[in-house]
């Protein structure tokens, strides 16, 4: 796993650490680099978690991930595949399809509506 210079990984929360190896190990046998691309650092237009007013970045709970790397017919079946391995334990957003700003963002817990 690669982290993009200048994230901010320091209080993750321990269930947002298991996700990043989870992560890691699927990027990897899928035969591509997993680079983490924000922490809790800058700024984010995220949705709060149940009970949370911050953006779940701010509070360790939310972590995104390069997938412009990975070429396009093979992102969703890698999308797929981290969201199964997390289960419903945790959010997994494929934002910004298309676009420079593409990325996975993962977060712990259930987004509000």
């Amino acid at each position: 796993m690669r982290i993009k210079e200048g994230v901010e990984l320091s209080d993750l929360q321990p269930e947002m650490v298991r996700a990043c190896q989870i992560i890691d190990l699927i990027y990897e046998e899928s035969g591509y680099e997993c680079w983490i691309t924000s922490g809790r650092e800058g700024g984010h237009h995220g949705r709060p978690l149940e009970g949370d007013a911050l953006d779940p970045h701010y509070l360790g709970k939310a972590v995104d991930f390069r997938i412009h790397n990975v070429p396009v017919e093979a992102r969703l079946g890698l999308v797929d595949a981290i969201r199964l391995a997390l289960g419903d334990r945790f959010v997994v957003l494929w934002e910004n399809k298309g676009s420079d700003l593409e990325h996975l963002h993962v977060q712990a817990g259930h987004v509000l509506a």
